[in-house]
């Protein structure tokens, strides 16, 4: 994933599950975040990001 947003801290949870490593993202900055690891129900990750004006630009998915 990669995201940037107006300054601060920016939380991401994946799959239901609060992810480590998210951090601090300098306002303008572009910062690519994960990887982290789930398990997909239905065919589909949930995954949410929040904190401040949050903008992701893309995720990537990958199978083992």
């Amino acid at each position: 994933m990669r995201a940037t947003c107006d300054g601060g801290a920016v939380y991401v949870e994946v799959g239901g599950k609060p992810v480590s490593g998210a951090g601090e993202v300098a306002a303008g900055e572009w910062r690519r975040l994960g990887p982290w690891a789930a398990e997909a129900s239905g065919g589909a990750v949930e995954v949410v990001v929040a904190g401040g004006r949050v903008a992701v630009c893309g995720i990537e998915a990958w199978a083992d």
